[in-house]
């Protein structure tokens, strides 16, 4: 089992893949990624369906071992249009590096093994990352204040059994065991804190800057990293009205994680003697997400021997996502609240696919996510959501009757969105646009064993 458990690692250290709405994951399979993921709770064509559909297994003969990886290259881009400091402080332009990207490139695999033990019970185990993020900018760019880096690695392990209760109706089950890692950082004005400190301090108004510290001429900076364990379940159903025609139904459910770890601060030696407040200093951290409850809907139909149709509808529950309110050991440290306030979200696709031989297999697909971001000023620089468009094609190789290999692509565009968001700690305002896209490489093998 010494190979499971490597896999188990990998995954768990590889970077957040390209995301549907929010911080959700659907690269979940290189086959699937073909058609869009569209009515993959009811296509059960190999173990992918532990992720999409455990009631899925049923359709498998003997067992199956599936690996999969994604290539992501992902591009974000801002430009700034006025960004300010707080009004308190004047609202004057932001300091910084104005025009910034965020770019990357990685690899996400997921592992699915499945089982048939008789003739109604099937068993099967699914290593996968559901959510997930990663941005990063210049620590001088204009929204250093907002954020630098922000992490949220998953590896999500899910046991998984399947039962076929009548003919054509099957129900599938899994346990969601997930560990979560979170890395944030930002820059803090610490003129802003100065000011904003000035009784405490015992300092007179105005003299934060004859100590030299004017407001966003001296930064500062603070680390987070924090982990949590959190279990969840998922349940699905698989309907089969003819051997060409089946329709499937599945349920993600929700997940807490209570998120514990370190925030580090980093204060330039001119600017300690803010710390006299008690307040930036290395303590404990604390804060909890609610990860959503999904709904997948998927329907898939023969047009023939050679061509089959599929569509799926997906439903996110995103109005979990409120807010995150940071608490601190340090009492002295104030607690932060960061407002979301995110609205529900679907996600919509269609595909088809051509067998032009028994062993080949073309794909296309399309889908459209929407964005559970409901106005520029709740958008942030660390999950800068948008509305976006797949387009996909895939092609597929049986090259013996037990191995088959998947190859596909992916191209995601979205639209420019703006931001408006004020910083909760600092007050200052990032207003600007962002633009984005990505491209994906999927890429599958299946092994089919008795």
């Amino acid at each position: 089992m010494g190979w499971l458990f490597a896999a188990i690692a990998c995954l768990a250290l590889a970077p957040a893949g390209a995301h549907a709405a929010g911080f959700a994951l659907v690269d979940q399979g290189g086959r699937a990624q073909g058609s869009a993921y569209a009515g993959e709770a009811a296509i059960a064509e190999d173990a992918t369906t532990i992720t999409f559909n455990p009631a899925g297994m049923t359709r498998l003969p003997g067992g199956q071992i599936v690996l999969s990886g994604h290539v992501l290259s992902l591009n974000l881009a801002f430009e700034d249009r006025g960004s300010t400091v707080a009004r308190r402080f004047g609202g004057e332009p932001l300091h910084g590096e104005r025009d910034a990207s965020s770019d990357a490139i990685g690899f996400a695999p997921n592992l699915d093994v499945s089982y048939r033990l008789s003739e109604r019970w099937w068993i099967g185990l699914g290593v996968l990352a559901p959510f997930g993020f990663r941005t990063e900018y210049d620590s001088d760019w204009v929204g250093r204040y907002h954020a630098i880096e922000s992490d949220m690695k998953m590896v999500e392990v899910a046991p998984t059994v399947a039962v076929k209760l009548l003919d054509g109706l099957s129900f599938g089950a899994s346990l969601a065991i997930q560990y979560a890692h979170i890395r944030l950082s930002s820059a803090l004005d610490l003129g802003a804190v100065c000011e904003d400190n000035l009784a405490t301090l015992g300092l007179p108004p105005g003299t934060c800057a004859t100590i030299g510290l004017p407001v966003q001429e001296v930064d500062g900076f603070v680390k987070l990293a924090t982990s949590s364990w959190g279990v969840g379940y998922n349940l699905g159903f698989l309907y089969e009205f003819t051997s060409h025609t089946r329709v499937g139904l599945s349920y993600r459910s929700m997940v807490r994680h209570q998120f514990e770890g370190e925030a580090k601060f980093t204060i330039p030696k001119q600017a300690e003697v803010l710390q006299s407040t008690g307040a930036l200093r290395d303590t404990g951290a604390q804060f909890t997400i609610d990860l959503p409850e999904v709904v997948r809907l998927g329907v898939y139909h023969e047009l023939g021997p050679r061509v089959a149709a599929m569509a799926g509808i997906e439903w996110t529950n995103w109005s979990r996502f409120a807010s995150i309110p940071t608490t601190f050991d340090n009492p002295a440290q104030p607690p932060i609240v960061q407002p979301e306030e995110w609205r529900d979200a679907f996600r919509y696709a269609v595909g088809g696919a051509y067998r032009p031989t028994p062993r080949w297999i073309l794909q296309l697909g399309g889908a459209y996510d929407e964005t559970p971001v409901p106005s520029p000023q709740l958008r942030t620089a660390r999950i800068p959501d948008a509305d976006r468009v797949w387009i996909t094609a895939g092609i597929g190789h049986r090259l013996t009757d037990t191995l088959r290999f998947d190859v596909s692509y992916a191209h995601l565009f979205a639209p420019t969105v703006s931001i408006d968001n004020r910083d909760p700690v600092s007050g200052a305002v990032l207003r600007g646009r962002y633009e984005g896209s990505a491209n994906i490489l999927g890429l599958q093998a299946t092994w089919a064993f008795q």
